[in-house]
């Protein structure tokens, strides 16, 4: 489980009938996960990379398609003694979405 802010920038660029749509964010954690309760101060966030199509379906409704990538970064500070040993750790979250939007 994940917790985080989530500070980027989005973008939209018309091109004919759709739009195109881009967006990154860094997201600094707030809430771990069981990874990061096994190991000693462990730090950790993600970035985030997105985009998609916009297509108009009448004045105040569209439908997107997106496609946007996740990766999570861990940093884990091992000693000498402890149960579990790591230097780091990566999560790689691919998702698409169909979202239909009423734009007020």
């Amino acid at each position: 489980d994940y917790l985080f802010w989530r500070l980027g920038a989005d973008g939209r660029l018309r091109a004919g009938p759709v739009a195109v749509l881009a967006g990154a964010s860094f997201m600094p954690a707030i809430q771990s996960g069981q990874l990061a309760d096994r190991f000693r101060q462990t730090s950790f966030a993600a970035v985030e990379l997105g985009a998609g199509l916009a297509v108009p379906i009448a004045r105040i409704f569209e439908m997107r398609a997106m496609g946007i990538y996740t990766r999570v970064f861990y940093a884990f500070h091992p000693e000498p003694g402890d149960i579990y040993v790591a230097g780091g750790a990566l999560d790689h979250i691919i998702r698409a979405q169909i979202l239909a939007t009423l734009m007020l």
